[in-house]
């Protein structure tokens, strides 16, 4: 079996950006586009693997590199796609947090003074 050897990194990449636009932009107009993306890269990457292998072509035409591997490991090395896209979006949602209200671990870079500043009692 023939499964690409940057599939996981880029599932990752891919994960982390897909988690900040639902994070700050998405999830206003639906709660649901999280699922869907994870869905929609997952049966791409998928599609790409058992295409390459019923074909026998390359995964990617080979641009990322090809690695063969005995067909138990390939399986679950393809099955777990969606564990690696989850994993990078997890880490974008600690960083930048899951709601545009949110703040993630950035807040204390990012508190706004809300209230009017006092007048310092050595100066009345």
């Amino acid at each position: 079996m023939k499964v690409g050897l940057l599939d996981v990194p880029l599932l990752i990449v891919i994960g982390g950006i897909c988690a900040y636009i639902y994070a700050k932009h998405l999830i206003n107009r639906n709660r649901d586009w999280y699922v869907f993306l994870i869905l929609f890269f997952t049966l791409l990457f998928w599609l790409n693997i058992l295409i390459s292998n019923l074909v026998a072509s390359n995964p990617w035409f080979g641009i990322f590199g090809v690695a063969k591997v005995h067909p138990l490991i390939g399986t679950f090395y393809v099955l777990s796609y969606p564990l690696w896209f989850s994993w990078g979006a997890e880490r974008i949602f600690q960083i930048f947090g899951r709601t545009p209200e949110e703040e993630g671990m950035l807040w204390p870079f990012t508190l706004r003074e809300r209230g009017k500043p006092f007048k310092p009692s050595w100066k009345s």
